[in-house]
């Protein structure tokens, strides 16, 4: 019997190394032997229980883990079987041959066990009479209807190679008590260490996406992995042979830089870029980054991601069989990310992205509304702005004597963190050449609101109510419009309008107390980006040019 660092080799099992187990004993037999099965089968009665058999196979596995047949799935094997028997398959193939072979690896994988082809007890027979080098139960070996209700039991093949990407995936989902858990601890992974990106899933069934995500990932796996042995059989030649396997991926990964490269220089020359959509792999990808500008989701979103999976893979599957496939993780992300951002940047999806930035502005609009209408008027907007100003500052003061003090006790001569040791009020300073501290800005603004709080009203209220009405679609029209903005606060407060960076806490402190029945964190989000592009209007403005205008 081979050891468990076999599975990890170049070379092929043989049958001898194979053991068959049945997943139908009661757990209290688990230390009885095992009655014979079929070579490189397990027995599932009809009707049993999936969990049950999942649990079964998980714990085997883990049990006998020299034992297990690791041997690669054949995806030309099951995907030839399209022009088989397609009359009479209980299940409905679709005669578009890359849809049919994502949509019988989703069959496959709701079944008994992932991608795993399934074969009746007589087509086992049958097939091992006429034709036993069929070792993989072919798809076209589910059957009719009528034969699948009269069958009592389901026959499966667990065929998994630890070197590939689509095997890597497998043991993953074998590993973790469900695929919906890894779609947990890549979520949680995902949203705790961004707090930005909490705001995209806000309101959202987490188990749903969950769900979502795993089922997505798989298929764009399977259809690559089809893509890549396709591609790679058409290009089999005697110098692809005599290459390694870390030869050929970094030859395959210098490819597709190549590749990438041509593409996104056509992309910025405004070129047509031709894409193959007949590619079940390209086309999965470029319509996920389409559809997800509906969502306001922008492409890097999706490089957290392949940060995410590289950290969280690991932890379901062996460290060495992670090692093995990194190379090939690293080209199959590439290239998804590389079709996420065409189509994101498609027709289709700035078309979607319209929707969801008026759909944006819309809502924008309607809270600006119950801000500016809230109770005692606009006076009420003011004076609250102004209140939240001050305990804001008081928080920051109270913060950054802490860190000072702090940092003064400390030994450490630890750079690595400076900029999170400043206190907010020196960061804003560095970043936007500020001329004015935080205390000054404020008492300009309590002095002005405290003199006429109508003007300040007029000015701030008013003028972000017109900046919400033109968002995204009048950027000409915004820009003039945020410069006489800028003047009109220099001309009462005297200062560049850039200062105003500091109160930024205080406006959303302030817009959260008049909405605080409907306020969370995606709004939150949207009235923190509406402010920043404001200000990042005023931080290229010459306000002294502007004057002599």
């Amino acid at each position: 019997m081979s050891n468990f660092s076999s599975l990890f080799s170049d070379s092929e099992f043989t049958s001898s190394d194979t053991d068959t187990f049945d997943l139908d004993s009661n757990e209290d037999e688990e230390d009885e032997e095992q009655p014979p099965q079929e070579e490189n089968t397990v027995t599932v009665r009809q009707g049993h229980d999936e969990k049950d058999f999942l649990y079964r196979l998980r714990k085997y596995i883990k049990n006998n883990s020299k034992k297990v047949d690791y041997s690669l799935i054949s995806l030309r094997e099951c995907a030839s079987s399209e022009s088989n028997n397609t009359n009479n398959n209980n299940y409905n193939y679709n005669t578009n041959y890359r849809d049919f072979y994502i949509e019988i690896n989703e069959f496959l994988y709701e079944r008994i066990f992932r991608s795993v082809p399934v074969q009746m007890d007589d087509d086992l027979n049958h097939n091992n009479n006429n034709n036993n080098n069929n070792n993989f139960g072919l798809l076209d070996s589910v059957n009719t209807s009528a034969n699948f209700e009269k069958s009592l039991s389901l026959s499966t093949t667990i065929t998994i190679d630890p070197n590939t990407l689509l095997g890597c995936w497998q043991l993953a989902e074998i590993n973790s008590n469900s695929s919906i858990e890894l779609g947990h601890a890549f979520y949680y992974y995902l949203l705790s260490k961004h707090k930005t990106l909490r705001t995209y899933f806000y309101g959202i069934d987490v188990e749903e996406q969950t769900s979502s995500l795993i089922r997505m990932l798989r298929q764009a796996i399977v259809a690559y992995t089809y893509h890549h042995h396709k591609t790679k059989n058409n290009n089999n030649n005697e110098n692809n042979n005599a290459l390694s396997r870390i030869e050929r991926e970094i030859a395959e990964e210098k490819e597709m830089d190549a590749l990438i490269e041509r593409k996104l220089q056509k992309l910025k020359d405004n070129e047509t870029i031709a894409i193959d959509m007949e590619d079940p792999f390209v086309a999965l990808a470029y319509n996920s980054g389409a559809r997800h500008r509906l969502y306001g989701v922008p492409s890097p979103f999706f490089e957290e991601m392949r940060v995410t999976l590289f950290t969280v893979l690991p932890q379901f599957v062996d460290k060495h069989v992670f090692k093995i496939n990194e190379k090939a993780w690293e080209i199959f992300w590439k290239k998804l990310l590389f079709y996420i951002h065409l189509g994101s940047e498609s027709e289709a999806g700035r078309r979607l992205d319209r929707l969801y930035k008026e759909d944006k502005m819309k809502s924008l609009l309607n809270y600006f509304n119950l801000i500016a209408e809230s109770k005692d008027g606009k006076r009420s907007f003011a004076a609250m702005l102004l209140m939240k100003c001050e305990e804001d500052f008081f928080l920051k003061s109270r913060n950054s004597i802490a860190q000072k003090s702090k940092k003064k006790n400390s030994n450490n001569n630890n750079n690595n963190n400076k900029v999170e040791d400043e206190d907010d009020e020196a960061v804003l300073k560095n970043t936007y050449h500020l001329e004015y501290s935080y205390e000054k800005v404020l008492k300009a603004i309590k002095k002005n609101i405290i003199k006429n709080p109508s003007h300040f009203n007029t000015l701030f209220l008013d003028s972000f109510h017109y900046i919400i009405s033109h968002l995204f679609f009048s950027d000409d029209l915004l820009e003039k419009f945020i410069t006489q903005f800028g003047l009109n606060f220099y001309q009462s407060f005297h200062f560049h309008p850039i200062h105003l960076i500091y109160i930024k806490n205080g406006f959303l402190m302030t817009c959260q107390h008049f909405l605080s029945d409907s306020w969370n964190i995606l709004l939150e989000r949207h009235f923190s980006e509406l402010y920043m592009f404001i200000m990042g209007g005023f931080a290229d403005m010459d306000v002294t040019a502007e004057i002599k205008k």
